[in-house]
């Protein structure tokens, strides 16, 4: 739930901001009102009344999820505001919807530091439970990887060269991921600003800029696997174009002077896509996995068996 809020949150603030930037001589008071009022707000009240229908988890998390509706609520107050100042040229208004919108920023850093300690706390309890399990996976894979050699060549081939791919396939997932994750940290911190300090878009455009060398070392990568043989994929193609449909987005100039939000809106799209699909290919190779030590330990067992 909090990461679809998250999610729903980025992607309206995108397009706010977008147009208060285009406000400045692109568009008229109507046309930004119209996308306020018809692409804002509507979607922003909704996923707060998901937020406040939300009952019964764990006390800290039950917490987290009112405090993240508590921030919309503030959020959705500063913007009508805005639309209010707008539409009646009123100062008052504006001048209010500028308190609360600095008071919401400082409400969501708040927040974001009650859910970082909470994720500290989840992540050493998670990270027990990996080591544990990873300990279970590496002795799994000695015991049929020997089982393999013990079978034949052919079957230990197989098992090495998909364990090579997932571990591949892992290893993309998991580094793409970290960068997605700084990415969304970095915008969170400057959503609803109507202006950036130097620093923080220098800062902005360095992560987006990594990120952005991030995904395309990941398809790079990506393009020298080969696909083991898997559910509706065709065996031995390269594993890059399956994680693309499209071209990936030329990078952000380092001279830039301004953030452009079509481009991190289909930047972040195209990061989305890979991350989905890499994942979904990192399933199937588990299932391929799971289903090979099956079949060698049938035919270990039955050379066992046999007289």
């Amino acid at each position: 739930m909090l990461q679809d809020a998250s999610r729903t949150s980025e992607r309206l603030t995108r397009v706010y901001n977008d147009a208060v930037q285009q406000r400045q001589g692109k568009i008229d008071d109507g046309r930004f009102l119209q996308v306020l009022e018809r692409d804002v707000l509507p979607p922003w009240r909704a996923q707060r009344q998901r937020l406040a229908q939300v009952q019964g988890l764990p006390r800290e998390e039950q917490r987290l999820v009112e405090e993240c509706g508590t921030f919309f609520q503030m959020r959705e107050e500063s913007w009508e505001l805005v639309g209010r100042a707008v539409r009646h040229s009123d100062p008052r208004s504006a001048e209010q919807s500028e308190q609360k919108a600095l008071e919401s920023e400082q409400f969501a850093r708040q927040f974001a530091a009650d859910a970082g300690r909470l994720l500290d706390q989840v992540k050493k309890e998670l990270d027990q439970d990996f080591n544990w399990m990873a300990g279970l996976d590496r002795q799994a894979f000695l015991v049929h990887y020997e089982m393999a050699r013990q079978v034949g060549e052919e079957a230990r081939r197989e098992m090495e060269e998909r364990y090579r791919f997932h571990l591949a396939v892992q290893e993309i997932h998991g580094r793409l991921s970290a960068h997605n994750k700084q990415v969304q940290a970095t915008l969170r911190q400057i959503a609803g600003k109507r202006e950036l300090t130097q620093d923080e878009f220098r800062v902005t455009l360095d992560v987006l800029g990594q990120a952005h060398d991030a995904l395309g070392q990941a398809l790079d990568a990506a393009a020298q696997l080969r696909l083991p043989p898997l559910k509706n994929v065709t065996p031995g193609e390269p594993l890059g174009p399956l994680l693309l449909s499209r071209p990936l987005a030329a990078r952000l100039s380092g001279a830039s002077n301004r953030l452009d939000g079509q481009w991190i809106g289909r930047f972040l799209e195209q990061v989305g896509e890979v991350l989905d699909k890499g994942q979904r290919i990192h399933f199937k190779s588990l299932g391929g996995i799971l289903a090979l030590q099956e079949r060698v330990a049938e035919r270990w067992a039955a050379m066992r068996a046999a007289p």
